[in-house]
């Protein structure tokens, strides 16, 4: 009987750890319920003080704590970033002229200019441009001028005694690459182009002359008043020009 005791009395004193262990985890969770209002303290607190710090992943996988109320209206650059390739924006009107001039330019250097096709002076001649192109709608002062419209403004061909091309001019709404009604400019040529070879006066007109290999590029414009600053004059025309070629052949107007 007394084993039967010990026995009962262990069993019974179990019992009685297993009833404490119960009450003692049941104190707990009430202790953590003491304060009805902490999870609305807590709100307000960070309300105040900013989230609470998050972790990260930047490059390598390395973590790292950031206090996101230091960045409130710019993310950090190492978890929020953007692409560059997808940071697109329009060229503005500067930019286009200074490329439209470019394209000039380089055109220039093979006797051509722009929306005039493949014809090169020197070495196209007036029937290969009348077989593409038809009949002028012009013949004046020696060129041969066409108006294709699509806001390409004239196209002029100055004719030499052999046939050949000696001049490719354009005018009008052909130097005004984005149709808003602004040419590109003298000051525009100069800060692209540089300072020209050569600078002359040809009656009420200035034209820049600069030297591309066998040919000339010629930007003409209106001579401005003197009161008036030589800096930003919209051109009258711009021409490619074969110097070795014939003269002009004189053409009668239609």
């Amino acid at each position: 009987m007394p084993i039967y005791r010990v026995s009962q009395y262990r069993i019974v004193k179990s019992a009685g750890a297993a009833a404490a262990l119960v009450i003692a985890l049941m104190l707990t969770a009430c202790g953590e319920n003491v304060k009805p209002n902490e999870q609305q303290e807590r709100a307000a607190a960070q309300s105040i003080n900013g989230p609470s710090p998050i972790t990260v992943h930047s490059k390598g996988n390395t973590e790292q704590r950031i206090n996101m109320n230091t960045y409130q209206s710019t993310p950090p650059t190492n978890t929020v970033s953007r692409s560059r390739s997808f940071q697109t924006s329009e060229p503005t009107n500067k930019q286009i002229h200074h490329q439209f001039i470019e394209r000039i330019n380089e055109l220039a250097k093979q006797g051509q200019m722009v929306n005039a096709d493949n014809f090169a002076v020197g070495k196209t001649t007036i029937d290969e441009v009348h077989k593409a192109w038809g009949e002028p709608n012009r013949k004046e002062g020696g060129f041969h001028q066409y108006m294709p419209g699509m806001m390409k403004g004239t196209i002029a061909f100055g004719i030499s005694r052999g046939g050949l091309l000696k001049e490719i001019r354009i005018s009008e709404t052909g130097l005004d690459p984005i149709k808003d009604g602004a040419k590109i400019t003298s000051a525009e040529v100069r800060s692209t182009l540089g300072k020209p070879f050569s600078m002359r006066k040809s009656g009420k007109k200035t034209i820049l002359v600069y030297r591309r290999g066998p040919y000339q590029l010629k930007f003409a414009y209106t001579t401005p008043k003197p009161t008036r600053k030589n800096n930003a004059i919209p051109l009258d025309y711009v021409s490619v020009v074969a110097p070795k070629a014939d003269k002009p052949i004189s053409v009668k107007s239609r």
